[in-house]
């Protein structure tokens, strides 16, 4: 289940700085025309394979970030939407910068979730 913001959102931008994978849009990106900011379904993974709740929600000062309810998924949704987003980042890589970033990889966090996913 995706986030979203709701019109209490006073644009402060600690959920912008919390989110690690770039979900969320300022008011000035927001597709709708509101000026609060925006988070993007397709993106948002709930801080699966990052943090054990939704960081952007644990930030915010104000309490404008709610479970979208029409728009659920579940763990394993996530988690697979997670491993795509990952994929399309190394995919366009050539060899060398593969062999550059697999140190990386091998010790970071996500790669259990990336693994993992049945």
């Amino acid at each position: 289940m995706a986030v979203i913001i709701n019109d209490t959102c006073i644009n402060c931008g600690a959920c912008i700085d919390e989110c690690p994978v770039e979900a969320i849009l300022d008011d000035s990106e927001n597709p709708t025309g509101e000026e609060i900011y925006y988070v993007q379904e397709d993106k948002c993974v709930e801080c699966v394979g990052y943090y054990d709740e939704p960081a952007c929600i644990a930030v915010c000062p104000v309490d404008c970030i709610i479970s979208n309810p029409n728009h659920v998924e579940t763990t394993q949704e996530l988690k697979l939407k997670l491993k795509i987003k990952f994929l399309n980042l190394i995919l366009p890589l050539n060899i060398s910068q593969l062999e550059q970033v697999s140190g990386f990889i091998c010790q970071n966090r996500l790669l259990k979730i990336l693994c993992a996913v049945h």
